[in-house]
C-alpha cells in the first residue's frame, strides 16, 4: 500500500471513530453545555473539525509552494476556536463536518506522492507533509474521542478505537523512529487510563525503536502514573 493509501485509509478510520462517537453520545451529553476549560461533546466535535479544515488549508498551501504557518501557542489557538464555535448548533456542526471531511479526503488524494514522502523543509520547517496529514487524519481526533469516552464511562469504545487506531499509523511509514512514536503515544493512552501494565508493554516497544524518547518520558506528565514503577525506572534509565 502506498503512502498516500495508507493516508486515506487513516482517514477513513478516523471518520468512521467521530461517527461512532456520536451515536454513543447520551442526551444529557448532547444537551450539555461547556467551558473554555471543560469542553462538551459538541465543543470537541468543532474543535477536531476546525484542526481539520485548517489541515486541508495547509495541504492546499503546500501544493501551491507556500509554507503553512507554524503554530506554537497552541492553547491560545484552542481558546480561541472554542469561542468561535460555541454557539453554533449541532445540525449546523454536522453539516460543516461532512464539508470538512471530504474536503481533507480530496486534498490528500489529490496530493503529489513524491511531496508526501519528502520532507521538504523549506515548505514545512521540521515536520514532513505526511506526518503533519497524519495528525488532523487519526490521531488527534482518535485520540481526543478516546478521552471523551473513557471519561464517560464508555471504555470499551476508547481501548478499541486507540487499538485499531495503532495498525492505521503503523502503515504509514517503515521506519523505527516512526513506529516507535505510534507505541509511545498508545503508552500515553494507555497510562492516562489507568492500564499500567499495557502501557509499559507499549512504551518497551517505544524506546526500543526510538530510543530518543527515553529522555522525554521521564519528564512526560502522560506518563506520571507510571514514574514511581521501578519497571518504568530500570527501563527509562539512560544507557551508556
Amino acid at each position: 500500500m502506498s503512502q498516500k493509501s495508507s493516508l486515506v485509509a487513516l482517514l477513513d478510520y478516523s471518520r468512521t471513530v467521530e461517527a461512532e462517537f456520536l451515536r454513543e453520545l447520551t442526551d444529557p451529553e448532547v444537551e450539555a453545555t461547556g467551558a473554555p476549560d471543560q469542553w462538551t461533546a459538541k465543543d470537541l466535535v468543532a474543535h477536531v473539525t476546525t484542526w481539520r479544515e485548517r489541515g486541508t488549508e495547509d495541504l492546499l498551501a503546500v501544493r501551491a509552494g507556500v509554507a503553512p504557518p507554524e503554530l506554537r501557542e497552541f492553547d491560545g489557538v484552542n481558546r480561541e476556536i472554542y469561542f468561535e464555535n460555541r454557539d453554533q448548533t449541532w445540525e449546523a456542526l454536522r453539516g460543516r463536518g461532512q464539508v470538512a471531511w471530504q474536503a481533507f479526503a480530496s486534498a490528500i488524494a489529490e496530493f503529489p506522492e513524491d511531496v508526501l514522502t519528502t520532507a521538504h523543509a523549506e515548505l514545512t520547517q521540521t515536520t514532513p507533509v505526511w506526518r503533519r496529514i497524519t495528525v488532523e487524519a487519526g490521531s488527534h481526533p482518535v485520540l481526543h474521542f478516546s478521552e471523551y469516552a473513557m471519561r464517560h464511562g464508555r471504555g470499551d469504545s476508547a481501548r478499541r478505537w486507540m487499538e485499531a487506531l495503532t495498525p492505521h499509523l503503523l502503515s504509514v511509514d517503515s521506519s523505527p523512529e516512526w513506529h516507535g512514536v505510534v507505541h509511545y503515544n498508545l503508552a500515553c493512552h494507555f497510562a492516562l487510563s489507568g492500564q499500567s501494565e499495557a502501557a509499559l508493554e507499549s512504551l518497551v516497544k517505544s524506546l526500543d525503536l526510538n530510543p530518543s524518547l527515553r529522555k522525554w518520558s521521564t519528564q512526560d506528565p502522560d506518563l506520571a502514573s507510571l514514574h514511581q514503577d521501578p519497571h518504568f525506572a530500570e527501563l527509562t534509565a539512560v544507557r551508556e
